[in-house]
C-alpha cells in the first residue's frame, strides 16, 4: 500500500503474513530497488531476499531483511490469507464463478433465437438442449458441492424459448453464487450421490463443477 510520509517521500507498507496463524502487521518501509534504484535489492536462487530500510534511515544502512520462505510478503496491500488457507477449494470456486458466469451467459445470449435448434452433427444435442443441461448441472453440482438443498424450479426443456432458457440459466448461476457463499471445505470429505447414483465426495463434485464450467463454455462458443 503506497502512502506519502510527512516529508512527501513515498513509502511502501509491507506485510509479513504467517501461513500458520495468519497474523500480520503492517509497517512503512522503503522497498529497496523498486521505489529507489540506488538502494540495494537482490534475488538469489528460487527464493527472494529483499533488503528493506525503515522510513528515514541512512542510505546503505541495512535495517532488516525479510526472507520469503514460509511467509508471504504483500507489497501492494495488507491482505489476510485466512480464507485461502482455511478453505482453498471453496474460495477458488467463488473466485472462478463470476468469470464463468459472464462468459457462458454472454455466449448463450449471442446465439440467435432461431438457432437454438442447431446441432453440429445429427448425433449431437441441440443448442437449446445444451442450455437446459447447463442450467440443470449448475443446480445439481452447486448444491452437492456446497452441501445445500437444490432449488425447486420448473424443469427447463430444450424446446423452451430463448428468453426462457436464458432466464433459467441466469437463475441457476444466481443459485450457485448464493450456495457457494455458504460453502467451506469442512465437508469436502463427505460422500453424497453423484451421477448415476455413484457415491462420490463433495471434493470430487467440486472438481467436476469447475471443469464443467469450462467445458460448457467451450461448447456454447462453438
Amino acid at each position: 500500500m503506497l502512502s506519502f510520509s510527512s516529508i512527501g517521500r513515498p513509502t511502501l507498507t509491507a506485510c509479513l503474513i504467517s501461513d500458520a496463524a495468519c497474523h500480520f502487521s503492517c509497517k512503512p518501509w522503503f522497498l529497496a530497488g523498486i521505489l529507489f534504484p540506488e538502494q540495494e535489492h537482490r534475488q538469489e536462487g528460487i527464493g527472494v531476499e529483499m533488503t528493506l530500510w525503515p522510513t528515514g534511515s541512512p542510505r546503505g544502512e541495512e535495517a532488516n531483511e525479510i526472507e520469503i520462505g514460509n511467509h508471504c510478503l504483500a507489497v501492494t496491500s495488507c491482505v489476510s490469507v485466512t480464507a485461502q488457507t482455511q478453505a482453498p477449494v471453496s474460495t477458488a470456486l467463488r473466485d472462478i464463478l463470476p468469470g464463468r458466469q459472464k462468459n457462458r451467459v454472454a455466449a448463450v445470449e449471442a446465439m440467435p433465437a432461431e438457432k437454438f435448434n442447431y446441432k453440429p452433427t445429427s448425433d449431437q444435442i441441440t443448442f437449446g438442449h445444451l442450455v437446459a443441461h447447463m442450467t440443470e448441472t449448475n443446480n445439481l453440482l452447486c448444491s452437492k458441492a456446497a452441501a445445500v438443498q437444490a432449488p425447486k424450479v420448473e424443469e427447463v426443456k430444450d424446446t423452451d424459448s430463448k428468453d426462457e432458457l436464458v432466464s433459467a440459466l441466469k437463475t441457476s448461476f444466481d443459485f450457485c453464487s448464493d450456495a457457494l457463499t455458504k460453502m467451506d471445505d469442512s465437508k469436502l470429505a463427505e460422500t453424497t450421490e453423484g451421477f448415476g447414483g455413484k457415491k462420490v465426495t463433495r471434493a470430487w463434485l467440486s472438481l467436476v463443477l469447475a471443469a464443467t464450467w469450462a467445458d460448457h463454455y467451450a461448447e456454447t462458443a462453438m
